[in-house]
């Protein structure tokens, strides 16, 4: 029976109970093997029926189940840094590249990839970068070796970045020749394509969710998947650890905290970290927008990815900005409109949701998560006497801060956080991240007044 869509299939196990042939009834020898042979049968029968029945419903998602058997990867494991730390990835994009995500259900659902889509094309958008997404739930490199001649003919990619190794993990010990040379195969293919290829190492979760054994597994094939990609000098980036410490250092500020919806797959807000750490560490460039004006002069004194012009107006300042490079946040909360995450969440083989707060839709904690670290849409003004003041954009409050931090320079992200604001420019973001791009908005212009507080007017 196959695990629609499983990363990490329910454990087989067979317990027998006595039943008809424990009591003490004798028959015959030749009656009883009659008897045998007839039960065996109907049993292939039924079988033969249940089988054609089931694939009259195949899912085009779905692969057998794993039979988790006991294995040395089950027991609690701590990660050996000298061994499991990856070499430094240099940032692999190159204008015009074809990007292939690949990998299981996670890429499937395709928040993570979105989130790396909506990154790279408002900090990037020269890169004028095309992207495509390929999975088969419950996918091992051992399947994607299967479908890759297919998926690099449709997408003739120029990046192939694998999202694989959670299932494969739970083969187990056992499994790991046969896993390196199912990696080794699909990486060797992918490059005779023409592809340049980036591994990743599959995500961690809350353990509490999906059980010691899959969390074990999958944390020692991480660390084999960083060591095997180190010793063949292949790009790896890994996912597992930094997500396990979001997980466990969110865990500790407040105890319901959990990285999954499911015994499985994460929450949108955990994939948007996921995000968040595959382009931290694919060390991408600096790719601010940074405008400085002098408010005693209406002077732009500076503008690095932006333009900007001084407005009349009845406040104290009012300019418009046009920026080449948008480096704001996805929208928060997260659009539910996910055809794909909505398919896989109907699954009842990964059994309730577990996670029934909003907080699966929120921006993941920005206390352990690079956000603003890559998300650096500064604004610098001198020239103002002292005093609180209040900046809006398009009539939407930004925050209150005064002229010493003003002259020093803010982040625009950090100053509506920091207030409790939602996104001033929330419409924007939700454009960029349904897939829209930065060059094709109605427009990039967004007007900003600055006025004093209220209380200091």
């Amino acid at each position: 029976m196959t695990n629609p869509l499983a990363d990490s299939p329910t454990p087989v196990h067979s317990d027998a109970d006595g039943g008809f042939f424990s009591r003490p009834f004798k028959l015959p020898a030749k009656r009883l093997f009659l008897l045998m042979a007839l039960l065996a049968i109907v049993a292939g029968a039924a079988a033969l029926i249940y089988r054609s029945q089931s694939e009259q419903h195949v899912d085009p998602f779905s692969s057998p189940a794993i039979i988790q058997t006991p294995d040395a990867f089950d027991r609690p494991y701590a990660t050996d840094t000298n061994k499991a730390t990856p070499r430094t990835v240099a940032f692999p994009f190159k204008t015009g590249d074809r990007v292939a995500w690949i990998g299981s259900s996670s890429t499937y659902i395709g928040v993570w990839s979105n989130t790396m889509q909506f990154l790279l094309n408002t900090r990037h958008p020269e890169l004028n970068l095309s992207f495509s997404r390929h999975s088969v739930g419950g996918g091992t490199y051992g399947v994607g070796l299967k479908r890759l001649p297919d998926w690099l003919e449709r997408s003739h990619p120029t990046l192939v970045v694998f999202n694989y190794g959670a299932n494969d993990a739970m083969f187990g010990q056992r499994n790991l020749n046969t896993f390196h040379g199912w990696m080794r195969a699909c990486t060797d293919r992918a490059k005779r394509s023409g592809a340049r290829v980036i591994h990743m190492t599959p995500q961690s979760g809350d353990i509490r969710a999906s059980g010691p054994v899959s969390h074990y597994r999958r944390l020692h094939y991480s660390d084999d998947m960083l060591a095997f990609c180190k010793t063949n000098s292949w790009d790896i980036v890994d996912v597992f650890h930094p997500l396990d410490q979001l997980q466990t250092e969110s865990q500790k500020l407040n105890p319901n905290f959990s990285l999954n919806a499911d015994i499985i797959h994460l929450t949108d807000s955990a994939y948007v970290a996921w995000g968040f750490y595959l382009y931290d560490s694919l060390n991408p460039p600096p790719s601010d927008s940074t405008l400085e004006l002098d408010a005693r002069a209406k002077k732009v004194i500076a503008a690095h990815n932006c333009s900007a012009k001084f407005v009349e107006s009845t406040a104290l300042l009012t300019f418009e900005r046009e920026d080449d490079v948008l480096p704001i946040l996805p929208p928060d909360p997260l659009p539910e409109d996910n055809p794909f995450r909505n398919r896989i969440a109907a699954k009842p083989s990964f059994g309730p949701a577990l996670v029934a707060s909003a907080d699966a839709h929120k921006l993941p904690p920005r206390a352990f998560v690079p956000l603003e670290k890559h998300a650096q849409y500064l604004l610098k003004i001198s020239g103002l006497e002292p005093g609180i003041f209040e900046l809006a954009c398009n009539g939407k409050p930004v925050g209150t801060t005064d002229q010493a931090h003003l002259a020093a320079g803010i982040n625009l992200n950090t100053l509506y956080l920091d207030a409790g604001l939602p996104s001033p420019w929330e419409s924007t973001a939700e454009a960029l991240w349904h897939g829209s791009r930065l060059h094709e908005l109605p427009t990039r212009k967004m007007t900003f007044t600055l006025s004093r507080a209220a209380s200091t007017r």
